[in-house]
């Protein structure tokens, strides 16, 4: 996506203030304090790590609500410069008339007096404010992608607030309009996807306007990512017949789609390069048309969450190798699948590079070494694996570009296994061990000649305590994930946290559970330098420290609370404080009550919530 430039956006939006100073609509301490504002909203948005014009205008107006309940700006003139601060971001080179401005803000309020609505049906209608000055020639390097992307979360029948912005992206040369689309679909994907999801996954609901905006693409290669939206077989047909070069599709989610609907789709979409069904049921006929009606397959995901579902064969697996030998990353369960057709895949897709096998009951270490050998893999992940400590040292001769293993109910290795992987692994950068009663301190310190890991997580790893704790943060300085989850033996306190702030300096991601004897204090170290964004702290965090983690956490995304003692009143005000950050907070049996769950669904709608 096209960065934004806040400089020059900046110097635009100070000479348009000066305009105001000038036109006697502004002292010269307001506005300074909203150019301020302005340059802060930009900053802000930068940290987040998103420069889209939505954010900082969101931002922007957070600091206007500042600004305004210390000197006294009317309504219609924190409006007016909203307006003015969206032309400065999305136009930074164009100069903006604050008449201009003033007259769209004021038509635009207006408009909402009297009672209209600023949807239509007809494509030629104009909306009642758009970034666009009336009559102005625009070109595609006007419009930044991300401008797109809110057009598209507003293009659907019943809410067409940018039909201007439709009328003058029509108006561009076929070619250049063309070209400027292709670049928004096959850079991100996510143009489509936004506008499904608006449109409720139905493609017959959004405005004719828009998809005839879309008719200069419809050969192009297009990345459809319609995971979770609710699409059915008819819609989905609809959509892959207007998209006919589908070359990723991700249906993940998408539970009102049949196997039927799988099927049809897979007759249109011979060119694709990748695959997500996961989670979906599918019928032999079905996973046969995977396996030999898609040569250019570099990534296949099959796997779904009921173990018996989607299973495959040695058979299967040597057709999809035969006919699929550009296979790059490849998601199966296997409960049946032996040493032959692992053997299969490392014989016929010499570049596959992720693999991962859940119910992996019949393989050896002998298919895995032969996997290992043929296709130089750098990320591998088994579940339910008869996986030996001596088919790990056999496995890591082969290992040397392996960045990545992650070994769940793997119930055989022992510290012998993870001594094995610290010697011959020697890239590894993200190590899982998941559901071990065998692995003990001596093994995890062993990991410490691993300097290049970023992640670990030894969740339900009974045997490690404090000791192998020690070990890790002392010696693991570029750790960035790590995950202690019903390790029950280790007890967390504020010394502990402090260590972890000390040495893990990189950490934003840090998970432990039950009780530990941790306060605000420790919170407090742990969190100041400002970089968290994933927090599971155990049972121990009250509402004090809920309102260090507010302060010191902005970019925070995730929060696990379940079991502690926060309220209602706590919860809230992290949530006040990270309403634009926060996407997910697990409250489960803390003191806030059923009623009180409700409150905090209606007023943060946006917000999963787990209670």
């Amino acid at each position: 996506m096209n960065s934004l430039d806040s400089s020059v956006s900046s110097s635009q939006f100070s000479q348009w203030i000066d305009q105001g100073k000038q036109k006697g609509q502004l002292t010269d301490a307001v506005a300074t304090s909203i150019v301020k504002g302005f340059s802060r909203a930009f900053e802000q948005a930068k940290q987040e790590g998103s420069q889209a014009p939505a954010v900082i205008t969101t931002l922007f107006s957070k600091e206007l609500e500042n600004i305004r309940n210390h000197n006294a700006l009317s309504d219609s003139l924190v409006t007016l410069l909203k307006e003015g601060s969206k032309a400065a971001i999305l136009f930074p080179k164009k100069t903006i008339d604050i008449d201009w401005v003033k007259e769209k803000a004021g038509s635009k309020k207006r408009k909402q007096d009297n009672g209209e609505s600023s949807s239509s049906s007809s494509s030629s209608s104009t909306a009642s404010f758009s970034i666009l000055p009336k009559k102005e020639k625009v070109t595609s390097k006007d419009l930044p992608l991300s401008l797109l992307g809110q057009l598209a979360a507003t293009s659907y029948r019943g809410k067409e607030d940018n039909e201007e912005l439709l009328e003058t992206l029509l108006s561009l040369p076929k070619s250049e309009r063309e070209s400027f689309l292709k670049q928004i679909f096959v850079s991100t994907g996510a143009l489509l996807h936004t506008l499904l999801t608006k449109a409720g996954g139905d493609i017959t609901a959004i405005s004719t306007t828009f998809l005839h905006a879309l008719e200069g693409i419809r050969n192009a290669k297009i990345d459809l990512d319609l995971h979770g939206l609710p699409l059915d077989d008819t819609k989905l047909y609809a959509l892959i017949k207007f998209f006919p070069n589908v070359t990723k599709l991700n249906l993940e989610g998408c539970s009102y789609i049949t196997d039927a609907g799988i099927q049809a789709t897979l007759g249109r979409c011979t060119q694709l390069t990748h695959l997500n069904l996961a989670g979906h049921y599918l019928s032999e006929k079905t996973k046969d048309a995977i396996a030999t009606q898609l040569p250019e397959l570099t990534t296949l995901h099959l796997i779904s969450s009921n173990s018996g579902v989607n299973t495959v064969t040695d058979e299967w697996l040597d057709r999809l190798g035969k006919n699929c030998s550009q296979l790059e990353n490849l998601y199966i369960s296997i409960n049946t699948v032996t040493d032959k057709g692992t053997e299969a895949i490392a014989k016929n897709c010499k570049k596959l590079r992720k693999l991962e096998l859940l119910n992996a009951f019949e393989i050896t270490g002998d298919g895995l070494c032969k996997i290992m050998q043929d296709c130089k893999l750098d990320s591998l992940v088994l579940e339910n694996s008869k996986l030996s400590d001596r088919d790990l040292a056999n496995m890591s001769g082969y290992g040397k570009q392996l960045l990545n293993l992650e070994l769940y109910d793997c119930e055989s290795i022992t510290d012998k296994g993870l001594e094995a992987i610290a010697s011959g692994f020697t890239q590894l950068e993200a190590l899982t061990i998941e559901k071990n009663d065998h692995i003990t301190d001596s093994g995890v310190e062993s990991l410490t000649q691993c300097k290049q890991l970023i992640k670990l997580n030894f969740t339900m790893c009974e045997l490690i305590t404090n000791k192998g704790l020690d070990k890790i943060i002392t010696n693991c300085p570029n750790l960035i994930h790590f995950s202690l989850l019903y390790c029950e033996k280790v007890e967390i306190t504020d010394r502990e946290l402090y260590e972890i702030s000390v040495y893990c300096p990189q950490l934003i991601d840090l998970q432990f559970n039950g009780k530990h004897l941790i306060t605000k204090r420790g919170i407090d170290d742990l969190t100041k330098n400002g970089k968290f964004v994933h927090l599971g702290l155990g049972t121990e965090v009250d509402d004090e420290g809920l309102h260090v983690i507010a302060k010191n956490c902005p970019k925070l995304k995730v929060m696990n609370l379940m079991g502690s003692p926060v309220t209602y009143e706590g919860v809230k005000e992290l949530l006040t404080q990270l309403k634009s950050i926060i996407h997910i907070l697990d409250i489960d049996d803390t003191k806030v009550t059923s009623d009180q769950y409700l409150l905090l669904k209606q007023e943060f709608p946006n917000l999963v919530i787990e209670f």
